[in-house]
């Protein structure tokens, strides 16, 4: 015959299980969180090009890599990274092209968050005067975290799937997955 179970050490065997259970969580008063400075890789869904880009466009990217966070969380590959056309200038005559992009939105499985990053600047070079048959082709320059294609020397394009680097200017509050563990982390 077994012998039953005190109602005292019951008790103490159900509040030490509670106690785990909420000792496994985040820590009261603070949220998984991206810090500010967090790097995100990600390409682009969708070609961007100054010849048919206006401001207001929209841009989605997609991660292309994990990243790590210290508290051991991870955004997973996949996550998507949106934005906008904020600034477009056509290398059309002498002007130089120009390209400008914001991005103000990621989307974790199946949540929406607010991010702010660093804008995404492309230029390309100013034309001269004259362009020498021979020197027209394929050339461009780049200022920021990526590098685009021009055409025939007048217009830049950012090829789809080109990775571009989202960097986080202020911390931004997520739910994300632990790693190794199954638990949603709010």
């Amino acid at each position: 015959m077994r012998t039953p179970i005190p109602p005292r050490v019951l008790w103490v065997a159900i509040l030490a299980l509670l106690g785990l259970a909420i000792g496994a969580g985040p820590r009261p008063g603070r949220l998984p969180t991206l810090p500010e400075g967090t790097v995100l890789v990600a390409a682009l869904e969708h070609s961007i090009s100054t010849v048919d880009a206006r401001p207001g466009d929209r841009v989605e990217l997609r991660t292309v890599h994990p990243v790590r966070l210290p508290d051991g969380g991870e955004v997973p590959v996949g996550a998507i990274i949106r934005g906008q056309v904020t600034h477009v200038q056509s290398g059309r005559g002498r002007a130089t092209p120009e390209l400008l992009l914001r991005f103000t939105i990621i989307d974790i499985a199946e949540d929406r968050y607010a991010i702010a990053s660093v804008a995404f600047s492309v230029r390309g070079r100013r034309q001269p005067r004259v362009t020498p048959v021979a020197a027209r082709g394929v050339a461009g320059v780049a200022l920021g975290s990526g590098v685009a294609v021009a055409i025939d020397g007048r217009e830049l394009v950012l090829p789809a799937g080109k990775r571009l680097s989202v960097r986080l200017t202020a911390p931004a509050v997520v739910r994300y997955r632990v790693m190794g563990d199954s638990r949603q982390v709010d």
